[in-house]
């Protein structure tokens, strides 16, 4: 299994980050990053070239709304902390003095000529 980078910190955003923000962020990366407004090193080009493809990326994901949707839902699922729910079949306990049973309606009848 590979590790997937997330994508929210890398455009160094909290995961609840807004459509406004994540554009805002990935702009603010664009123009920090881009190769016509960044000054040329030898070491830190490879370095950088690499790092706005990775913003590229995430923007790409982050910034559709239906490819957000499933990437914050592939997220929930991976994280260690997360358990399936367990259902329970209910329990064959009867109803004490202090706990009502359920309120039961039946059909309703709606008659205009009332």
């Amino acid at each position: 299994m590979t590790a997937r980078v997330d994508l929210y910190a890398t455009l160094g955003l909290p995961s609840r980050a807004s459509a406004a923000e994540i554009t805002h962020a990935y702009r603010a990366l664009l123009r920090e990053l881009h190769p016509d407004t960044r000054i040329r090193t030898e070491g830190e080009v490879q370095e950088s070239d690499s790092r706005l493809q990775q913003v590229l990326d995430a923007y790409a994901v982050l910034g559709d709304p239906d490819r957000r949707a499933e990437y914050d839902r592939t997220l929930r699922y991976q994280q260690p902390s997360y358990q399936q729910p367990s259902y329970q079949q209910p329990s064959d306990r009867q109803p004490s003095d202090r706990q009502r049973p359920p309120i039961r309606v039946g059909p309703i009848h709606w008659s205009p000529w009332r």
